[in-house]
């Protein structure tokens, strides 16, 4: 066995024992001088493999929870979908999807259409491309920098800003639809997104707060 995968598993198995733990502990732990544990833990964090708390201490990171999941997350996922999409929809009248990422697509975990005379059909938005709407580039923008679907995204640069406040906004190449989406998260990680899109003539005239506000409550549900 190559030295150095080794010494990473025995890492995180330390990381996982211990929940959070510093680098001296750590390097402790593994029987590990703290210079080569301190390298290690580092790319590790830097894969998304690890988190870094404000302190220095070192837990599991969403990268590793996201390669460790197994469907029953997106069956769980799907059934809280199932109960606030369409609510959220009826409540605001516009359409409305919840999402998540699957390799380098997106999967509908639910959606509904909106009751007002003209709105956006549902299948206008089941691109399953992440860049094409705001529910998958508020995925994208948090996944860690070195994932390959996040470089292949980030053509605007847009992501800071979006991990920042918390929405995504992408009008649709025509001009005609504007969407907007927040984050479901779980435990820092953004394991679904939930989203909605209206005609933008509406959307100009729109409380834009309170579409968000009202997003956010819905992933918080969820």
């Amino acid at each position: 066995m190559i030295q150095v995968v080794k010494r990473a598993h025995s890492l995180l198995l330390a990381v996982r024992a211990l929940e959070s733990a510093p680098l001296r502990e750590l390097a402790a732990a593994c029987g590990l001088p703290k210079t080569t544990a301190g390298n290690i833990l580092r790319s590790l964090a830097e894969l998304g493999l690890l988190d870094q708390a404000a302190n220095g201490d070192y837990r599991i990171g969403g990268g590793l929870r996201e390669l460790a999941s197994v469907d029953g997350d997106g069956a769980a996922l799907a059934e809280a979908a199932a109960r606030v999409i369409p609510e959220l929809a009826a409540r605001l009248g516009e359409t409305v999807l919840a999402v998540r990422l699957r390799g380098p697509r997106l999967e509908v975990l639910a959606e509904a259409a909106g009751n007002r005379s003209i709105v956006v059909h549902p299948d206008a938005i089941r691109d399953i491309a992440p860049t094409t709407w705001a529910t998958g580039r508020v995925l994208l923008a948090h996944l860690p920098p070195e994932d390959p679907r996040r470089r292949r995204g980030e053509a605007d640069n847009d992501f800071a800003r979006i991990r920042r406040e918390g929405v995504a906004y992408r009008r649709s190449p025509d001009g005609e639809i504007q969407s907007l989406a927040v984050p479901v998260l779980r435990g820092g990680q953004a394991v679904a997104a939930v989203g909605l899109c209206l005609p933008v003539f509406r959307y100009a005239a729109a409380d834009r707060a309170a579409l968000v506000a009202a997003l956010r409550q819905a992933a918080e549900n969820m």
